[in-house]
């Protein structure tokens, strides 16, 4: 599904997520400060994002760090940088498909289904 814009999301239940360490040791990332205007919107925005269902809260022990991106029209975007997360993870060794062979599957096609192209692959 390619969203449309903020409100276009998909949800599914068919999956759950697992990430495997390599090591069981909690991965804590330290807290940035922002300025006090910085930190306002932050608040709307993960208030916002919590009604919407896109997230919710969590008690675990393992943290990233985040990084702010303010957009042209002056909202803000909210990204996770979870390196160290990431240097941890064991990889499942199954990457995402290459675009352009993937568009080439589905090239001149009216109708088709998710299991339609997880076969091509």
């Amino acid at each position: 599904m390619i969203a449309q814009h903020n409100n276009d999301l998909g949800r599914t239940n068919i999956l759950k997520h697992k990430i495997n360490l390599i090591h069981p040791f909690l991965i804590m990332a330290k807290l940035k400060s922002f300025d006090p205007g910085m930190q306002k919107k932050m608040k709307q925005k993960i208030q916002d994002l919590l009604r919407r269902n896109i997230i919710k809260s969590s008690n675990s022990p393992y943290s990233a760090s985040i990084s702010i991106v303010e957009k042209k029209d002056r909202t803000i975007q909210i990204c996770s940088v979870p390196i160290s997360l990431n240097a941890a993870t064991i990889d499942d060794g199954q990457s995402l498909p290459n675009i352009r062979e993937l568009m080439d599957v589905i090239a001149g096609v009216k109708l088709y289904s998710s299991l339609d192209l997880i076969s091509e692959f």
